[in-house]
């Protein structure tokens, strides 16, 4: 028990072990309905272009520094998967990740010397620690992703400007159905031409224009030259 405290109250295990007792905290708290377990999250553009305005009298090396800062933010970030789950889950997992490295480290070390070891011995745990953390959360946040993954629900007005294939034996004011593709999916929608006159055969293309949401139902116009009543 007493190599147990002493471990714990040895740096980097101490450093670690105190984020992970917040972390737990934090997590207890969200539990009981005091915390919002998204708080720190905010809008993450891993694919985000750092602009730097410079002028003309800035040698290159400034921009090539800047240029390394930004890939290393975007190294690092897609590395931990930010902007995948929360970032609160981020951070919980890289404690946790630093935390059993560290003492585990730090244990071997006792296990080997007969004791923690120095200031340099501690250092290079706590290098070898960041390390682990950076791999707990890159590897715990994965199985964690699909729970919180935002899906954007597409409202009938976004398929304005879209074109759609007619899938019924006609398409008039009072009748039809299309198919339309975005983003890869197959949506078979209630169609209605009002042009007049008009009468859309099965296979033909149409642009739809807005949607009526007294008929719910799609407005579109024909692309191609309509077939018409006699």
């Amino acid at each position: 028990m007493a190599d147990f405290l002493q471990i714990l109250l040895t740096f980097p295990t101490s450093l670690f072990g105190l984020a992970f007792a917040l972390a737990t905290a934090f997590w207890a708290f969200s539990l009981l309905g005091g915390l919002d377990g998204d708080m720190l999250d905010g809008d993450i553009d891993v694919d985000v272009d750092v602009d730097v305005d410079v002028d003309a009298d800035v040698d290159a090396d400034a921009e090539m520094e800047g240029s390394a800062a930004s890939g290393a933010w975007v190294a690092t970030a897609q590395l931990l998967r930010l902007g995948r789950v929360p970032v609160t889950v981020t951070l919980s997992l890289l404690a946790l990740g630093g935390f059993v490295s560290s003492f585990l480290l730090t244990w071997l070390s006792v296990q080997l010397l007969g004791a923690p070891g120095g200031a340099l011995l501690g250092v290079g745990i706590l290098a070898v620690s960041l390390v682990g953390a950076i791999a707990t959360a890159n590897v715990g946040s994965r199985p964690l992703e699909p729970v919180f993954r935002t899906i954007t629900a597409r409202s009938n007005h976004a398929l304005k400007g879209e074109v759609c294939r007619v899938t019924t034996g006609r398409v008039d004011e009072t009748f039809g159905q299309a198919e339309v593709v975005v983003d890869h999916d197959h949506l078979t929608i209630q169609v209605r031409c009002d042009t007049e006159g008009a009468q859309l055969p099965r296979g033909s293309e149409a642009l739809i224009i807005q949607f009526d949401a007294e008929r719910e139902a799609f407005v579109v116009e024909p692309l191609e030259n309509p077939s018409t009543e006699v």
